[in-house]
């Protein structure tokens, strides 16, 4: 349940920051949305459906989202 709570707070992030984001380069933007948008799936997956297969499949997104960032 936890990992679905930071899952929702990571989402609400980035879901806010798309407008700033999309005004200065329109693909970060999208960016932020999509990784918003899938905070949000994995959270309910996550929440519905708790499997190794869903955990790993946040792992490897969330190094995805970090290695974009970095």
């Amino acid at each position: 349940m936890l990992l679905a709570v930071l899952s929702v707070g990571a989402a609400t992030i980035h879901l806010v920051m798309v407008p700033p984001h999309a005004g200065e380069w329109l693909p970060e933007g999208l960016a932020f949305a999509l990784s918003g948008w899938f905070a949000l799936a994995f959270a309910v997956a996550v929440v519905a459906r708790p499997t190794k297969a869903w955990l790993q499949i946040g792992l490897v997104a969330n190094l995805v989202f970090i290695a974009a960032w970095a």
